[in-house]
This record gives C-alpha cells, sequence and structure tokens, in this order.
C-alpha cells in the first residue's frame, strides 16, 4: 500500500455518492406577491413530488441586484434578457464544480433576483461561492442566505404556485398545446 496517501484522498475515493431522483423538468413563471410584494416567479415544478430530498436540506438563496426595473421592482423585458444570460453563464459554472445541489427556483422582485437551491452540504455552498468568485470575481455583484430547510418549506410557501396559479399555469399550457396543434 502507498503510505503516501493522504486520508483526505483516501476518504475521497470511497465517498458515497449522492444520487437524486429521477425527475422531468417542468419550468413555469407566473406573476405572485411575497410579503406584499409583486414578484415574478420561475420555478422548476418536477421537484414537488419529490420534495423535500432526504439528503439536501440547506436551502441557498444567491441573491443578484439588477439595474432597469418597473416602479413594481420587476426586471424590464432588456433586463431579463442580461439576466438569463448571467444564469446561464452561473448554471454552466454550478454543472461544471458538480455540486451535489438542485436549482429548484428563481424570484424577481424588489429589483434583485433570487436563484433558490438546494444543497446536499453547507460546506457545497461555500465551494459554490468560491466557483463564482473565481469565474466571476468583481464582475458580479451578489448576496447570500442560507439556512436548514428539511422540510422545504421556503420551495413550497415562496416559489411553489398556489392552486389557483397552479390551475392558471396548466390553462395556459392546455391553450399553448390547442394552438399547436391547429
Amino acid at each position: 500500500m502507498n503510505k503516501n496517501l493522504k486520508p483526505v484522498l483516501f476518504k475521497s475515493l470511497f465517498k458515497k455518492k449522492i444520487t437524486l431522483p429521477a425527475h422531468q423538468e417542468n419550468w413555469q413563471q407566473f406573476p405572485s406577491c411575497i410579503h406584499g410584494q409583486q414578484a415574478q416567479i420561475t420555478v422548476d415544478l418536477g421537484w414537488a413530488p419529490h420534495a423535500p430530498l432526504a439528503n439536501f436540506q440547506e436551502v441557498f438563496y444567491l441573491i443578484i441586484p439588477f439595474d432597469g426595473e418597473t416602479p413594481e421592482g420587476l426586471p424590464l423585458a432588456e433586463t431579463m434578457q442580461v439576466i438569463k444570460a448571467l444564469e446561464q453563464q452561473i448554471a454552466s459554472h454550478f454543472k461544471k464544480a458538480e455540486l451535489e445541489a438542485v436549482h429548484v427556483a428563481s424570484i424577481s422582485m424588489r429589483g434583485e433576483r433570487l436563484q433558490m437551491y438546494y444543497f446536499h452540504k453547507s460546506q457545497q455552498v461555500q465551494r459554490f461561492v468560491q466557483v463564482l468568485v473565481k469565474a466571476f470575481g468583481i464582475r458580479l455583484t451578489y448576496q447570500t442566505d442560507g439556512r436548514r430547510d428539511k422540510k422545504w418549506e421556503d420551495y413550497f410557501t415562496l416559489a411553489y404556485p398556489s392552486p389557483v396559479q397552479l390551475q392558471l399555469i396548466q390553462d395556459r399550457k392546455k391553450q399553448k398545446d390547442t394552438i399547436d396543434n391547429l
């Protein structure tokens, strides 16, 4: 046996791989109101049947302020294009880093874009922040927030649509499907 192996390397060889349940991505967007503030929510409804995930109990928010907002604090159309491009870059770095986390929602309100993630361990959050710093440096202004959320309460109370909103989403999808089939 090689005595030069460090315990950290040895542990990493036998680290248990955390697996996610197979889920069908179902990103939907809808207007909402959070704590009296207008919000635009984009949520992956595909996680709902699986949530809460026992191995992903650390909710983390990446909060990015944006310029170009409506009086209600929502992004203007041209601002939204910039936000989406930035989020694609963040997602690319997120994927490359092979973090044990899932991105479940993004919320725009009060001149900020909040990306909601659930991480396996808080150390993964620190690693994600390191990835952001390395990738963007001072070009990206952001804040972070997070806490333990075993029941995925933030997902279900902040990001997940109410029954009425869910019905509107389903009706919109049916209407689109009908138009597409004409």
